[in-house]
């Protein structure tokens, strides 16, 4: 994405200039951009409502893996940036789906009479 990457691309060129650097690569400054990168990317796939074009957009479990191999090597990574955070302003979720008064009042009614007609022709048996 566009928005992301130009954060995104600062990221990457830094992960490669450490080349196999545990110390540089688990430095908190960089895990908080890599981890503000994956935010942005998470967000973005969100607020265009479609489905993540590459799995690992806005990756949790990649970002697990990241704060686990820099423990595993002597440079823990602090618990939340672990955490992705989902946006609230304006996000109803992966689709808002919901019926008004009159929808209701009327899906109700017929689930009523169907499950009431049911009955009526089971007793009658």
């Amino acid at each position: 994405n566009s928005t992301c990457q130009g954060q995104c691309n600062s990221v990457n060129s830094n992960f490669t200039q450490c080349n196999d650097d545990s110390g540089c690569i688990c430095a908190q400054g960089l895990a908080t951009s890599f981890l503000q990168c994956e935010q942005c990317m998470y967000e973005n796939v969100i607020q265009a409502n479609v489905q993540m074009p590459d799995a690992k957009t806005g990756s949790a479990a990649m970002i697990t893996a990241y704060q686990t191999a820099c423990g595993s090597s002597g440079q823990p990574v602090l618990k939340s940036l672990s955490t992705m955070h989902v946006p609230t302003s304006g996000w109803d979720g992966p689709f808002g789906l919901g019926l008004n008064l009159v929808g209701t009042i009327f899906s109700v009614g017929a689930a009523f009479f169907l499950g009431m007609s049911g009955l009526l022709l089971l007793s009658n048996m």
